[in-house]
């Protein structure tokens, strides 16, 4: 076991830091410590005891220890490296996969019960181990867990910035037992078998012995966690980041002749053809060159501004434009013309992957298209909220529609149909998430149609589809909600839920939200926030107040266009109430990915 003993000023940034890496076990204690000093009083000074790992693998605590020898080499000049992370949704709502394939590879039993995980971020397991490796240095573990900044400066006194660490060596192992003991690839997960073998029988030894690398090495410095959406398989960002695979692929190239042996024989193992690493989707972009019917940015068209080459855009089509694929075929490589307007040729050309959550198939080419694997509870949780939805509606002898205005490949609106709504409303502008989203809602047997302009379509044709997708900004989404009423025989259901599920606010769709729902029965906006942990109860009054203004605004719309006041002979107008907040998860140190779900009541409901 290591424990940090922490100066508690210092303890929250540390805190947050293990918590990020899952190495934070049991509760944080206190004890006060003196200086030393030869009047035997001390300074007094408290000390906070925080224990890492005490359920990590004896292995990976010797792989710590064996790290520690180089690290003032292997660090120098850097800030920790080899600590690189993605973010599960990178910055968006998810992509930040690089999750373990699922709990039988991320936790496995061991010998008398123990059990052994991985760190949950991919850190590896170390390096590679010796007969007396010794302790880790403080060195190490601030940098392994990306607080360099915090160690003892030389040129500083002040004790207080001290922190210091103890190691109980893990009972189970002896120091003599090495990686290369008969059972220990036995422990490891499919992947990691698999690369074990692939290192030692495709890499040349004269080519390791000149880097002063072993198979070993590299192996306890890889990554446990991994993804495989078929055929794809996804490594976490940090996979390739260690020194000694830093050192490797120096060499030889990652993606090359040689490397292509030992991820053929890995993919072959986890049932995938070709690999990449994940990277976190960016908040922002250069802007290309554009054709003068490509799409500008939406905040550059808002604002009246030209794009220019070279300048940065906001990625409002959430583009992975960071995934590296290093082995396999992904399909031609990504450029503006094929990103924007693809042609059939484009879609058939390119490299579609598939997963399957809460019985939903879902979609998506990996280079065009982003995937948030985290968000799998929130959408179980919609599930179960909207199929409550359409029990009571039923039991009315009546139908629903919900709409999502930012669909995706189809995460929520999947779910809304599986509830058991009549029709769900679609609207995304990245042509690649449309086709995904066509593609899924295929295989899960639902009928879908995409619509340029729904005056151009056939009334018949848009009554019997279960998913209606449009391929524009959501500001046109209540016009074409009206256009939809006065076509569609019989009429369109009530909307009784819409979806806001852009990262980091979703706040320029409410103002639609609260127009597009059904104005005799209400209904529920689900408003996706990132937020900070200590203002979550503070944002819901705001977000509760905001959505109150913007259904004031159109109650006075509506009774200026009729000419009567709306609510007459009502005692009351209609309410908003924040009835739920669900913490989806973490979207970086000290920020939050909220959903915060807002009824409106609807005019049956007001006495």
């Amino acid at each position: 076991m290591i424990t940090l003993l922490v100066p508690r000023a210092h303890v929250k940034r540390v805190k947050t830091a293990l918590e990020k890496r899952g190495l934070l076990r049991g509760r944080i204690s206190a004890e006060e410590r003196g200086d030393g000093g030869g009047d035997g009083d001390g300074d007094g000074r408290k000390m906070m005891r925080m224990r890492i790992g005490a359920t990590l693998s004896a292995e990976e605590v010797l792989g710590w220890k064996r790290m520690s020898s180089s690290v003032d080499d292997a660090y120098q000049g850097e800030s920790g490296s080899g600590s690189e992370e993605g973010n599960e949704e990178g910055n968006r709502e998810g992509e930040g996969e690089g999750e373990a394939k699922d709990k039988k590879d991320g936790e496995r039993k061991g010998k008398g019960g123990r059990k052994e995980e991985g760190d949950g971020n991919g850190n590896g397991n170390g390096n590679a181990y010796e007969r007396d490796p010794g302790p880790p240095n403080l060195s190490t573990i601030l940098h392994h867990l990306g607080l360099p900044d915090l160690l003892p400066q030389a040129s500083t006194s002040d004790p207080a910035i001290a922190i210091e660490i103890e190691i109980t060596p893990p009972p189970s192992l002896s120091p003599f037992q090495t990686p290369s003991s008969p059972n220990y690839h036995k422990k490891k997960n499919a992947l990691l078998q698999a690369l074990a073998r692939a290192l030692s029988s495709s890499l040349p030894p004269s080519l390791l012995a000149s880097l002063d690398l072993t198979p070993d090495i590299l192996l306890n410095e890889f990554p446990s966690t991994y993804t495989v959406y078929k055929p794809l398989l996804l490594l976490p960002p940090n996979a390739l980041a260690s020194p000694a695979w830093r050192k490797l692929t120096a060499r030889i190239p990652v993606d090359g002749e040689v490397m292509g042996r030992v991820w053929g024989k890995v993919t072959k193992a986890v049932g995938a053809t070709c690999v990449a690493v994940n990277r976190g989707i960016p908040a922002r972009m250069a802007c290309p060159t554009r054709s003068p019917t490509s799409p500008p940015s939406l905040s550059k068209a808002d604002e009246g501004e030209e794009e220019q080459e070279g300048q940065e855009e906001e990625n409002i089509l959430r583009l992975p434009t960071h995934l590296s694929p290093i082995y396999g075929y992904f399909g031609p490589a990504p450029t503006a013309q094929r990103q924007h307007h693809p042609t059939p040729s484009d879609f058939s050309s390119a490299l579609w992957v598939s997963c399957t959550q809460n019985g939903l198939l879902q979609t998506w080419a990996p280079r065009y298209s982003m995937f948030s694997r985290g968000n799998v509870k929130e959408k179980a949780r919609i599930l179960g909220l909207a199929s409550e939805t359409v029990k009571a509606a039923r039991g009315k002898g009546e139908e629903c529609t919900a709409v999502d205005l930012y669909a995706g490949i189809g995460y929520f609106a999947f779910s809304y149909k599986k509830a058991g709504f009549k029709k769900v409303l679609c609207w995304e502008m990245n042509p690649w998430s449309v086709e995904g989203l066509r593609r899924g809602a295929g295989g899960n047997g639902w009928s879908v149609g995409i619509f340029h302009n729904p005056e151009e379509e056939k009334e018949e044709e848009i009554g019997e589809l279960d998913i209606l997708v449009f391929p524009e900004s959501n500001s046109h989404a209540f016009s074409r909600i009206s256009q939809l009423k006065n076509l569609q025989s019989p009429p369109l259901p009530p909307i009784r839920h819409v979806n806001c599920g852009f990262l980091p606010s979703s706040r320029l769709s409410w103002r639609t939200a609260v127009r597009v729902l059904d104005v005799r029965l209400g209904g529920y906006i689900h408003c996706h926030e990132n937020v900070g942990v200590a203002d979550i109860e503070e944002r819901r009054e705001e977000v509760q107040r905001e959505i109150g203004e913007f259904l004031d605004e159109w109650e006075w719309e509506r009774e200026r266009d009729v000419g009567v006041a709306v609510g007459r002979g009502r005692e009351r107008k209609r309410r908003v109430e924040c009835r739920h907040v669900e913490r989806v998860k973490t979207f970086a140190p000290g920020v939050i990915h909220v959903c915060f779900d807002v009824y409106v009541e609807g005019e049956d409901e007001v006495p």
